[in-house]
């Protein structure tokens, strides 16, 4: 009897731990993955889309802690695309998600709307800004890396 419970106590908690697809890293009940290719906002979000069969976003941040995991996780990169945008109306911003935007970490000044900025990235150092999605005529957008985000399963 006690080894049935034993059993039944372990095998409960070997298939409740969340896990992630190859290649992506955990974090609490999500798995992030960094795409080093610098891409342009909507070819990193069709990337997202097509990099796994979890339907991954760009990823969404809704906390401090999250925003630090993810700050730690893109620190070789200058800029990396997150999944924060005001396309639809200026100023009102929103995931790719569709989740709530609960939390932000704008860098000073910003948002700030140059040029017709409508998508977020994050800087090295965790704080966000918004950029054009793609390189207009005569200006000088880079391309970035960028990060998507799917739940663990």
């Amino acid at each position: 009897m006690l080894f049935s419970i034993l059993l039944a106590v372990f095998v409960s908690g070997t298939f409740s731990q969340s896990t992630c697809p190859s290649g992506w890293t955990l974090f609490q009940s999500n798995c992030y993955r960094l795409f080093d290719q610098k891409v342009y906002y909507y070819d990193a979000m069709v990337g997202c889309a097509n990099s796994v069969t979890a339907h991954p976003n760009l990823a969404s941040i809704h906390s401090a802690e999250e925003n630090t995991f993810l700050q730690t996780f893109v620190s070789a990169y200058d800029y990396v695309w997150i999944g924060l945008h005001d396309m639809t109306t200026e100023g009102t911003f929103q995931w790719t998600d569709a989740s709530p935007v609960n939390f932000t970490n704008w860098a000073g000044g910003q948002p700030d709307n140059l040029n017709d900025s409508d998508c977020v990235f994050m800087l090295r150092d965790g704080t966000w800004d918004d950029g054009e999605c793609e390189r207009k005529f005569g200006h000088t957008t880079p391309a970035k890396a960028y990060v998507c985000k799917t739940r663990a399963v």
